[in-house]
């Protein structure tokens, strides 16, 4: 009885799912596009953000003051290249093994930057 029930709700829903009747892709898109209406940012709102982010050179000098020892923990492993595929992947693994190159650099660990720089 359960596998005679099994069939009949596999055919109930493979005939429904066939019923019904798909819109062309463009006419999905134009009604899933919400309307926005763009609002003027104040140019020194904008300012005073990017001057609150701390500069690369500022970032460093507050990791030599701070006197903490390297962690290579903290990088992304040079061997996990392979498994970035798409384009951007690999853009956002460029930034991070870039952001890894200057940790290294800052604690003068040569040999693990070429590896590193080997990978950009």
């Amino acid at each position: 009885m359960n596998k005679k029930l099994y069939w009949i709700l596999t055919f109930l829903i493979a005939v429904l799912t066939s019923c019904v009747e798909s819109a062309p892709e463009e006419d999905l898109l134009a009604d899933e596009t919400p309307i926005v209406k763009s609002k003027t940012i104040n140019a020194n709102a904008i300012k005073e953000t990017l001057r609150s982010i701390p500069s690369p050179i500022e970032t460093t000098n507050s990791i030599e003051r701070s006197g903490a020892s390297c962690d290579v923990n903290l990088l992304n492993d040079v061997d996990n290249i392979e498994q970035y595929q798409s384009t951007y992947q690999k853009a956002i693994n460029l930034g991070v093994y870039g952001t890894d190159l200057g940790y290294l650099n800052l604690y003068n660990k040569t040999v693990t930057s070429f590896e590193y720089l080997d990978n950009i």
